[in-house]
């Protein structure tokens, strides 16, 4: 469920993986579990991904996403089809319920560039947001590729599914 990427270098940067859905606090702890770095996804589907990164000492990093090739080395998802967002975090003064908390909550995606540099605070979390757009025409398999923060390559694995989601919804909603 959380867990640190095997095969990232080490560099003094804790780099670890969150699905979607959950909120990391800026004091949450790292997991300690090591596990590849793999996401899933049929063609057509924009599919998200989160990793949160620690650094003992404040720094400015530069985030940069490569292209992720197919293991056939000829096909590939070009890097432009990836994008990239800093989780921001908001001040909750007030609970709205019972369930309610007060502090810094994380919440709003701010699109930041490929090759971007980001401030990381000392002893705390900073989650990002990837989004991988995966064409209707892309090759199914394994693709591999790496996120680069700072000098700290994280490899990534997408597997795609011989499948092409629909373009327009099959079912009505509201």
């Amino acid at each position: 469920y959380f867990h640190q990427i095997s095969g990232t270098q080490d560099s003094g940067l804790t780099i670890w993986s969150a699905p979607p859905t959950e909120k990391i606090l800026r004091s949450y702890q790292a997991p300690t579990t090591h596990q590849p770095l793999v996401i899933q996804a049929a063609r057509g589907e924009l599919e998200a991904m989160q990793l949160v990164v620690s650094t003992p000492t404040n720094q400015s990093l530069p985030i940069t996403v490569g292209d992720l090739i197919h293991k056939d080395s000829k096909s590939r998802i070009p890097s432009t089809q990836i994008d990239l967002f800093r989780v921001d975090y908001v001040e909750i003064r007030r609970l709205s319920d019972q369930y309610g908390r007060l502090g810094s909550w994380p919440d709003p995606l701010y699109p930041i560039n490929n090759g971007q540099k980001t401030t990381l605070k000392a002893n705390q979390n900073q989650p990002f947001w990837f989004r991988i757009n995966v064409p209707r025409d892309a090759k199914p398999g394994f693709y591999n590729g790496k996120i680069t923060i700072g000098i700290t390559a994280v490899p990534i694995i997408l597997q795609v599914w011989d499948l092409t989601l629909p373009e327009t919804p099959l079912l009505l909603s509201h």
